[in-house]
């Protein structure tokens, strides 16, 4: 990547992502002034997941969460605000990607709890 000027002088890289699975959208930015200036050269490789691993995205959120694992089959997940109170409860989802809609929680901290065929997952998500 180039070195792009900065309002205060200084040199900073420059960088396009998109939270997601389609590798369409992970596209080197080959300078130019503005983004519509960028001349894709290539795309970059999606990294796969390894055994016994899950990701969850984005995090921080404001609607949704995806749930991704690889070698495992969800099988339930459960959501708790910082008090520990259950707010969501789901079981026999016999999958390997879950999306959760959030757009009815207060923004906040939450607890996600994932119990796949294999493991026990406990990560937090913050809907801003």
């Amino acid at each position: 990547f180039e070195n792009i000027q900065l309002t205060g002088g200084s040199n900073s890289n420059a960088y396009i992502v998109k939270y997601g699975c389609d590798s369409s959208y992970l596209v080197p930015f080959e300078g130019g002034r503005v983004l519509n200036d960028q001349k894709p050269t290539s795309f970059i490789e999606e990294v796969p997941l390894t055994n016994n691993q899950i990701i969850i995205y984005p995090n921080p959120t404001k609607d949704d969460i995806h749930i991704v694992s690889t070698n495992e089959i969800i099988n339930s997940y459960s959501i708790s605000n910082i008090n520990g109170q259950t707010i969501i409860n789901r079981e026999k989802v016999n999958t390997n990607k879950e999306r959760i809609n959030l757009t009815s929680f207060p923004k906040g901290v939450y607890i996600l709890k994932v119990i796949t065929d294999k493991n026990v997952y406990t990560r937090k998500v913050v809907r801003s």
